[in-house]
């Protein structure tokens, strides 16, 4: 007649009773799993040799473009300053040959 008193508690859902902790402070939790405990430790896969020929291929042909990207502005930038310093010097040869001036001489004695 044991069956009829009922089903026996599952001990899943039960948590046994805990005591007052020794520091006082009721409101926190107890420690659960430590971080380092969670994580698996899973080995990253290397690069194979191949892998690592192509990266650096990669890596030389990305440097020797942008090598080129700033020679190109670097001669940009030169010619645009050679081409200002041009016409600043035609300018003011330009401006030496319209002024009208009046010639002067040497010292006359009269």
């Amino acid at each position: 007649m044991a069956s009829q008193e009922g089903p026996e508690p599952s001990k899943q859902g039960e948590e046994i009773p805990r005591g007052r902790p020794a520091s006082g402070r009721v409101w926190k939790k107890p420690a659960g799993e430590r971080a380092s405990n969670k994580v698996s430790s899973v080995r990253t896969q290397r690069p194979s040799w191949i892998q690592k020929q192509e990266k650096r291929a990669e890596m030389k042909a990305m440097k020797q473009r942008e090598h080129e990207l700033k020679e190109e502005a670097r001669k940009e930038h030169e010619e645009t300053r050679k081409r200002t310093e041009q016409r600043r010097k035609q300018r003011e040869e330009n401006e030496r040959k319209s002024s009208v001036g009046q010639v002067v001489c040497g010292d006359r004695d009269d």
